[in-house]
């Protein structure tokens, strides 16, 4: 699992170390998580530190009028018998403004997080020392869905890897409510997303010129015979995990990686390939016109462009907790083939290794016909 997380890039780029690494999986995630943002908050520190930022600021102030005056509020003092408090709204240069909050709480959240580990005394005290420097920061909690984090300003640009650590934190870390009190913890991550993302970075390292998420836009029309006064054009995509461009000496291949559901491996009941019952393989046939539709259009792409292709290998790839025989169905579309492979990705085997397994029997799947 952390494996896959680290080989996705949903997880921090640091080195472990000899950082205690606990026993289950959501301890080590958690600490994982806490110690690459205390890491990176120390380099953020270090390369430029806490930037004030111009805010917009509501404040009484004695006797003396500053920015705009909030005449309403002005009034009631007035009515009160205090004429000499005016409310005022005025821009300002403050340290405590929305970028240096996020990192603030996110110090609180993983002070309280740390002291749940095993180990974690320590890295509670180092994110301590850290948060000496927000002391003029208000330590409430943030708005993540207004993040500035990509309307960064030049002199902000330092913030950027610190603010993604401490986003990744705040909502992953769930606190609860009650000062001190911790209710639960937990890490989430996209396991769909760490599957994808996991399969296509080992691939790379493999084949440099695979892609992934490469968009290809399919043209919907009226009949021709349609009177001109209500035909119509519009356009879909279609988004294939992974695509790896033809050669002299194999098809084309396109990739789509699923993880809702084993191969095999977990129990017989809810395995898509079943020891005792041969006949069948329990996949969604959604999966499979999936699979067949890839295929189709790369040949109708190909020949629309005059480049005409005689097959293209379409894969889907499902996790599996051993070794399973590939399994696959060829359909003949004119004088072209489109090659249906089912193959389990064993996820007890070395990743860039059994990825690369993966990806030798789907050459040898779209080699070309070897001709006399």
């Amino acid at each position: 699992m952390l494996e896959l997380g680290a080989l996705a890039g949903m997880l921090p780029r640091w080195s472990l170390g000899g950082a205690y690494v606990a026993e289950s999986l959501e301890e080590s995630l958690l600490e994982w998580t806490i110690a690459a943002y205390e890491e990176t908050l120390r380099r953020f520190l270090a390369l430029g530190g806490l930037r004030n930022t111009h805010q917009r600021l509501t404040a009484d102030l004695k006797n003396r009028v500053k920015g705009r005056l909030l005449v309403g509020p002005w009034l009631r003092n007035v009515a009160k018998g205090r004429p000499h408090v005016v409310p005022c709204q005025f821009p300002s240069l403050e340290l405590d403004n929305p970028l240096n909050r996020v990192l603030r709480w996110a110090n609180h959240v993983g002070i309280f997080a740390a002291h749940t580990l095993k180990n974690g005394n320590v890295l509670a005290e180092r994110l301590r020392v850290l948060d000496t420097q927000f002391h003029a920061v208000k330590l409430q909690r943030p708005d993540l869905s207004a993040s500035t984090r990509n309307r960064l300003a030049g002199n902000q640009r330092h913030y950027a890897d610190a603010l993604k650590l401490a986003e990744m934190v705040i909502s992953s870390v769930h606190v609860g409510s009650k000062s001190g009190d911790i209710r639960s913890i937990a890490i989430t991550l996209d396991m769909n997303k760490v599957y994808e993302l996991a399969f296509f970075n080992a691939l790379r390292s493999i084949k440099p010129d695979a892609s992934r998420h490469e968009e290809w836009i399919i043209t919907l029309s009226t009949p021709k015979d349609c009177p001109p006064d209500r035909r119509l054009i519009r356009s879909t995509r279609m988004i294939p995990d992974v695509w790896v461009p033809g050669d002299e000496t194999r098809y084309p291949v396109v990739i789509d990686t699923k993880w809702k559901r084993l191969l095999y491996g977990s129990s017989e009941a809810d395995d898509l390939v079943s020891i005792t019952d041969t006949r069948t393989v329990r996949l969604r046939p959604e999966d499979m016109y999936q699979a067949t539709a890839y295929g189709l259009e790369v040949i109708h792409r190909a020949r629309a462009n005059r480049k005409p292709v005689l097959g293209c290998v379409t894969a889907l790839v499902y996790p599996a907790l051993q070794s399973v025989p590939d399994l696959s169905r060829t359909i003949e579309v004119s004088e072209s083939q489109v090659i249906v492979t089912l193959l389990a990705w064993n996820l007890e085997a070395p990743v860039i290794a059994e990825v690369g397994s993966i990806w030798n029997r789907l050459q040898l799947s779209a080699a070309l016909p070897v001709t006399a």
